[in-house]
């Protein structure tokens, strides 16, 4: 394998292990989304956030220095560059990490909808709490119910 295929490998392996992590917390992520744990979740996109920010700079990393040997500076460039050099790893770790990104997104598809559900639930009992007419009426912090008024501003011309 040439420097160029070894330095792709190095960093393609860098990526998987991150997707690797990545995947961990989004099954994380979707275990306290079932569990409604707010406090986890809020903890868990922190880290997901600085994961893919740094799986961002990686990727940057692989795509320039395929740039700098000629090759675009994107997955074409990446695909280009495989279509030349059939006989390395290098195709075996991309095709890995091309599996896992697949899979991500779709935990994390399934994650919105999760949280698609809960909102709507969570709209639902709002609606209820206010009342099936929609007239305002709300809990105070005494406990006890208050209507607030409703009303509709004409402008004649």
């Amino acid at each position: 394998m040439n420097s160029l295929g070894r330095l792709l490998m190095e960093h393609l392996a860098a990526e998987n292990r991150l997707m690797d992590e990545l995947q961990e917390l989004i099954r994380q992520e979707q275990d306290l989304l079932i569990a409604s744990n707010v406090k986890g979740i809020a903890s868990v996109i922190d880290q997901k956030s600085k994961l893919i920010s740094e799986l961002a700079c990686l990727t940057h990393r692989r795509h320039q220095t395929l740039a700098a040997a000629g090759f675009q500076a994107d997955e074409s460039g990446m695909e280009d560059w495989l279509s030349q050099n059939t006989d390395s790893g290098v195709s075996t770790i991309r095709q890995k990490l091309m599996d896992k990104v697949m899979t991500a997104r779709e935990c994390n598809r399934t994650n919105g909808l999760l949280i698609n559900t809960k909102l709507n639930r969570n709209r639902n009992s709002l609606n209820i709490l206010r009342g099936a007419d929609n007239t305002g009426n709300f809990y105070g912090p005494n406990g006890q119910t208050t209507q607030v008024q409703l009303s509709r501003n004409f402008v004649v011309g």
